[in-house]
């Protein structure tokens, strides 16, 4: 019934991969001692799927054309995988994984998060939507691609190995710091490195874009050099 709470007790199910698709607004609370508990109003409009080691959340109809199904969910500190595609949206205060953690969104979606801690984290994007990453990113190795016409935010990142790749017309920003940086642009896409304390940076470019990286800073350059463009700090752009 519509304004009614229904409640997924799946206690005992332990997931590592969260997988949302379709117009559903998901808050992603770590939780350990509600993992595998899911909220939701209007059933109908939402499906709820378990399989192996993966919990599902696909949204079947919007209340209205425009409207999102809210959904919360609650994990532990071992996911593994979050992806999220469609007009789907998703939001988390802070995320911790023991190994490896993969963010994904694709089409129009859009993820929003604080605080990341893994030991490796992977970070994709592919179409036109957004994902951002507000709080402090902490990690050994840091992946980061962006296919498509979106925008890909990470602030406070502390890494010690850190690649960035970005094909299309998008948008990358990065502010923190990386032992050693490697980027490569194609396409008409920008890459926004000013922000970024790093000892050394490896930057390719190719295609009509730009990569901006900060002064005093090591680095090594191919492709079109023109375009990749030293930035002097708090100089505008």
């Amino acid at each position: 019934m519509a304004g009614a709470v229904s409640r997924l007790d799946a206690a005992g199910f332990r997931y590592d991969e969260l997988h949302v698709s379709g117009a559903v607004d998901v808050k992603l609370v770590n939780n350990a001692d509600s993992a595998g508990i899911v909220k939701y109003e209007h059933q109908a409009a939402v499906d709820i799927r378990k399989a192996a080691n993966a919990l599902y959340v696909v949204a079947k109809q919007s209340v209205s054309p425009t409207a999102r199904v809210a959904v919360t969910v609650y994990t532990d500190s071992d996911i593994k995988v979050i992806e999220v595609s469609g007009r789907a949206q998703l939001s988390a205060n802070q995320i911790k994984s023991p190994d490896q953690l993969a963010v994904i969104a694709s089409g129009a979606a859009s993820i929003n998060m604080g605080d990341i801690a893994a030991a490796n984290v992977n970070i994709s994007l592919s179409g036109s939507g957004a994902i951002s990453i507000h709080g402090e990113l902490t990690t050994s190795t840091l992946n980061l691609s962006l296919v498509g016409s979106g925008t890909l935010k990470v602030d406070a990142i502390t890494a010690s190995r850190m690649t960035v790749t970005q094909r299309g017309s998008g948008k990358m920003i990065f502010t923190g710091s990386a032992r050693d940086c490697d980027a490569v642009g194609r396409g008409t896409g920008t890459i926004d490195l000013r922000g970024l304390v790093s000892g050394s940076m490896d930057l390719k470019l190719y295609g009509s874009g730009h990569i901006f990286y900060p002064s005093g800073v090591r680095v090594t350059m191919s492709g079109d050099t023109d375009r990749i463009v030293q930035v002097k700090p708090y100089q505008p752009l």
